[in-house]
């Protein structure tokens, strides 16, 4: 499930300061990939006017599970169409 994400371990001997890399978590990168899949999937919304959890899930589906991704899908979804009516 979290095989796209990098080792918390790995992530915590990164060296830290200016030239030497940097440290990313593995919750921040989790939240990238969530942010980043409603961010193309709006887009995708807002151009076809739906879609919503196609381009959604095909981001998502690298790192968050089914049972989560789902239910945001459609709650995606069917925010976006409700911003779409108003």
């Amino acid at each position: 499930m979290w095989a796209c994400l990098p080792d918390i371990e790995a992530v915590q001997r990164a060296p830290s300061g200016k030239g030497e890399g940097f440290r990313i978590g593995v919750i921040d990168a989790y939240l990238a990939v969530v942010i980043g899949g409603a961010v193309l999937a709006g887009f995708v919304q807002g151009l076809s006017g739906f879609a919503f959890s196609l381009a959604a899930l095909s981001v998502w589906v690298w790192a968050v599970d089914p049972q989560t991704a789902a239910p945001m899908a459609v709650f995606g979804s069917l925010v976006g169409q409700a911003v779409a009516c108003r």
